[in-house]
């Protein structure tokens, strides 16, 4: 059996997160809980996959009030809702309440389902057909919360952990495409002390790293 570089080790898991995102966009899934640690590229993998698809879609980033979440789904009754570093969104009942009727399936076999928000003063209904597409830094589990095992029903939840291998061949490929601005020649001089300087003190290379941090400081 052939093995494969980090690189397309890394390319192969990627793939497989496109293809869920593909199905979720063609309304084969009612969404996708996708989670891995800080600094992976998640929201850039999922953001460029949808914009090469054709795809609509409304972006929401940090807190999101269940109020803030149900006038997402209004806005966008048939789009797809990305949730980005959305682990506040698991404390709160009601949001969690909104979550499963978004992502739930009617008994009817139709793709319309109906998100209700209703308080005392308040009783708004959307007749949602679009999908949700969460991404965290947590596993779904690690939120601590009985209604999420309903929620987990609802979606695909998909792990994205790629192997620090794989991020400094990532991290190297970048390094070729000069990167912010800077040549390939410093942009790859810049991720090698990077690199070094992460096994040796014993910190996890990530793409944010290197972009956010490395290079920034190298410009400046």
């Amino acid at each position: 059996m052939e093995t494969l570089s980090p690189l397309k080790e890394l390319r192969s898991k990627q793939s497989l997160i496109r293809d869920r995102i593909r199905a979720v966009v063609r309304g084969h899934a009612n969404g996708i809980y996708l989670h891995g640690r800080p600094g992976l590229s998640k929201t850039f993998l999922v953001r460029t996959t949808l914009e090469k698809l054709g795809s609509r879609y409304e972006y929401s980033n940090g807190h999101v009030t269940p109020l803030g979440l149900f006038e997402l789904i209004e806005k966008s009754p048939n789009s797809v809702i990305l949730l980005d570093d959305v682990s506040s969104i698991f404390t709160q009942p009601m949001a969690l309440q909104i979550l499963l009727a978004a992502l739930g399936t009617p008994h009817d076999g139709s793709k319309t389902r109906t998100v209700r928000y209703k308080r005392a003063n308040d009783d708004r209904v959307v007749h949602f057909s679009g999908s949700i597409i969460a991404i965290s830094n947590l596993q779904l589990a690690g939120h601590a919360n009985h209604v999420l095992d309903a929620l987990q029903d609802r979606v695909h939840v998909m792990s994205y952990e790629p192997t620090d291998e794989e991020i400094e061949a990532s991290i190297h490929e970048i390094a070729g495409t000069s990167p912010r601005g800077v040549s390939s020649r410093d942009a790859v001089q810049v991720a090698s002390f990077l690199l070094d300087s992460c096994r040796e003190s014993g910190v996890r290379p990530s793409i944010r790293l290197y972009i956010d941090k490395a290079l920034t400081d190298f410009q400046l």
